[in-house]
């Protein structure tokens, strides 16, 4: 360092120290504008994101990754290339066994609501396109929400479907706070009801697996028996499905 700007440190040190309550007066106007744009200053707890970018996602079960990229993501290219928004340079596909991903990037900063209303609208068309297999292609923008609050329920002594039904009357009551966006349940173990048949016996009983099969598959589903119009108003019909817990399985009378 040269002698001059060795001196010129030592007068500022000394300017400082000589002229300190201008100091400690530089300090206090800094402290409390910064107290005064602590408060005033513009805040969101939960601010809305508008992201540039989204996912556009194809579901090709069974099919291999090459398979994938000549059938199902060339098309997914060139639909997306129809759209001027789209920023080419950034966007980029993956595709995978079974999965085609787009990560697509568009040009504005703005609001995308509009585009990606769009994009959905024309999805449909582009299915048409694509091998039967492919089982949907769907897009995803929503990026910007955030979560505020994780509740998990457990218990030792109630089952899947109490919980489940405890979990949907909560989220029932959740919903009506008018500052909530969005409510994900996640982990739920959805019940199910194995049937083992025992192919060597049921010749005995004069059945066979199909006959099995349409007995249990009317019982299970809600079925339309008609309506009853009275002149005025016109009421459907239902049958409710009667078989839901196990007992009722093991009585049901499959052939009488």
């Amino acid at each position: 360092m040269s002698d001059e700007r060795k001196a010129a440190r030592r007068d500022l040190v000394a300017a400082a120290v000589h002229h300190k309550s201008i100091v400690i007066l530089l300090c206090a106007v800094m402290m409390v504008s910064g107290i005064i744009s602590l408060v005033f200053i513009p805040k969101d707890e939960f601010p809305e994101l508008d992201l540039p970018f989204g996912v556009v996602v194809g579901i090709y079960p069974g099919a291999s990754e090459l398979e994938v990229e000549q059938q199902l993501t060339r098309p997914l290219e060139t639909f997306l290339w129809t759209f001027k928004e789209i920023d080419k340079a950034r966007t980029s596909t993956i595709s995978r066994n079974g999965m085609s991903i787009a990560l697509v990037f568009l040009k504005g900063t703005g609001d995308n609501t509009e585009f990606w209303s769009k994009l959905k609208e024309r999805l449909p068309l582009l299915r048409t396109q694509l091998p039967s297999g492919v089982l949907g292609v769907v897009a995803n923008e929503d990026f910007g929400d955030v979560s505020a609050m994780l509740i998990t329920i457990e218990s030792e002594q109630k089952t899947f479907r109490e919980m489940t039904e405890y979990m949907d009357r909560l989220c029932d009551r959740l919903r009506t706070i008018p500052s909530l966006a969005n409510i994900y349940q996640l982990g739920n173990q959805k019940e199910q009801i194995g049937i083992y048949l025992d192919r060597n016996r049921l010749p005995a009983y004069g059945l066979n697996t199909p006959m099995v099969y349409s007995k249990l598959s009317g019982s299970m589903g809600t079925m339309v028996t008609g309506n009853l119009d009275d002149g005025k108003l016109s009421r459907n019909l239902h049958i409710l499905p009667t078989l839901n817990t196990e007992q009722e399985l093991m009585q049901t009378i499959i052939y009488n």
